[in-house]
């Protein structure tokens, strides 16, 4: 009796091994051709790769490297429902394409940096009159949190907007313990890739004032946790360098030749990160400087276009220095030191890259250089500062960098979400199922799991219903 149990038994688990090997093997074939079938999952499968696609385009996330200016600060409220503005005079009524907001990076207690001070809930609006008594709305989030963007730039396109005064007002601002708060690190307001917002005056509801980290002019200044628009690479060079001085009150200049006399719009200036410092940002950028334009060489009748000789200027680390022109033609553009950086013992000025804006083209790429003097050996030569190059990589349009900025977050989340949806092994499969019948032991419970395969004996014995080619999910 005992012996022909036993081989009873053996012939039962001999015939289980089998079903699962069968059933693994259907497994193999059936769920890749399910999936190839479904309809739901080729198209989640088609946007995945294309927001992938996306991805890889998109500009690199910058390493954050504030400035000393950090930017702007509100004073603290005791509710997150006050309300706190911060408003841009343009100078004159001016067209604009988009307005871009900045946030702030900076640690406070276990809140690690990114996004400090944004706020939950805000609105964008434009008016000719400084008191805003017809605003012009340009953007609206105050119906529901917006999400913080950490360290990336929130992008919002305006066509056709035009106006001398924009203001952004927090409805809900940005909780920190029992307080609350509005902090940005900069605000950018583009037509044509230019920043027609750069260095203008800026007035707040109320103000945070610790200069120079906190005050409401660092919020056009250009220095943010996003640093230059450079796609990250090898450079021919790291710019143009000055001969070395022994004191900072040498003066130094370096001009550009345009070639012809021509309407300016803007100029911009890179610092130096050069490789053999790459801890220096901002490396030989000048204290004090003046930019002139003029169309002759010699620049015997120049127009000044900025002067930053009477104060110190904070160090941009690789922040490019824009400066906005308004009416100006010139030919030449000459940017002079009056007071030089210090490296260590000595005294130097050093500029990775010098572009000048003409009809929204950068008109002083592959220009001809001359200076006072110049450091002309190894990775330093004028001609490095109109290669279109800074000292880490091929400088980008401003405008598309800062927008492929904003969308580099969110696509990763979407990615990953459909990434998600996509591999679960679920309801995206049923219908493929359907038309294959995937055979016994693939079965689906409402945690949209594969289980099985299902015993056969212990359906013949009634312990359960019978193996189907398929259950539908659970409702949920």
């Amino acid at each position: 009796m005992f012996p022909r149990c036993w081989l009873f038994l053996c012939a039962l688990v001999a015939q289980w091994l089998a079903a699962s090997a069968t059933l693994a093997e259907e497994s193999r074939w059936f769920e890749p051709a399910a999936r190839l079938l479904s309809q739901d999952y080729r198209q989640l499968a088609e946007r995945e790769a294309q927001l992938r696609a996306e991805l890889v385009t998109l500009p690199k996330a910058p390493v954050s490297q504030q400035s000393e200016h950090l930017g702007w600060h509100s004073l603290f409220a005791r509710s997150a429902n006050a309300t706190k503005w911060l408003q841009l005079d343009l100078g004159g009524e001016t067209k604009f394409d988009s307005v871009v907001l900045v946030p702030v990076d900076v640690a406070y207690g276990a809140y690690p940096g990114p996004g400090f001070g944004f706020p939950q809930r805000f609105r964008v609006e434009v008016s000719d009159d400084v008191a805003f008594s017809e605003p012009r709305l340009l953007a609206a989030f105050d119906d529901a949190d917006f999400p913080n963007p950490g360290n990336a730039p929130v992008f919002l396109s305006t066509p056709g907007a035009s106006g001398r005064f924009i203001r952004i007002t927090a409805t809900r601002l940005w909780p920190r313990g029992d307080t609350a708060l509005f902090a940005l690190g900069e605000v950018f307001v583009l037509r044509e890739g230019m920043d027609v917002g750069a260095h203008v005056n800026v007035t707040v509801s109320d103000a945070y004032n610790n200069p120079p980290t906190w005050e409401p002019a660092n919020a056009t200044d250009g220095q943010s946790v996003l640093g230059p628009p450079v796609a990250i690479g090898r450079a021919p060079g790291n710019g143009w360098h000055a001969q070395i001085a022994r004191s900072p009150d040498v003066e130094k200049w370096v001009q550009v030749d345009l070639g012809a006399e021509m309407p300016l719009e803007e100029v911009r200036l890179y610092p130096a990160r050069p490789n053999n410092f790459p801890a220096r940002r901002g490396f030989g950028f000048p204290p004090r400087f003046r930019v002139e334009a003029a169309n002759d060489e010699a620049f015997s009748q120049p127009v000044m276009i900025f002067d930053q000789t009477g104060t110190d200027f904070v160090n941009p680390a690789e922040n490019p220095v824009s400066v906005p022109i308004k009416d100006v033609r010139a030919r030449y553009i000459r940017v002079t030191a009056t007071k030089l950086w210090e490296r260590s013992d000595d005294y130097i000025f050093a500029l990775a890259e010098l572009e000048a804006y003409s009809g929204g083209k950068n008109v002083a790429l592959g220009a001809a250089v001359t200076f006072l003097d110049s450091i002309e050996a190894y990775t330093w030569s004028g001609r490095f500062l109109v290669d279109g190059f800074n000292s880490q990589g091929r400088i980008l349009e401003l405008e598309s960098w800062l927008r492929g900025l904003s969308r580099r977050p969110g696509n990763r989340q979407r990615t990953a979400s459909t990434r998600r949806r996509a591999s679960t092994p679920g309801g995206e499969l049923d219908d493929a199922c359907d038309a294959l019948g995937c055979g016994a032991g693939i079965a689906r419970r409402s945690d949209d799991h594969l289980v099985g395969p299902a015993s056969s004996a212990g359906a013949e014995k009634g312990s359960g219903p019978a193996p189907t080619a398929h259950r539908r999910r659970s409702a949920r």
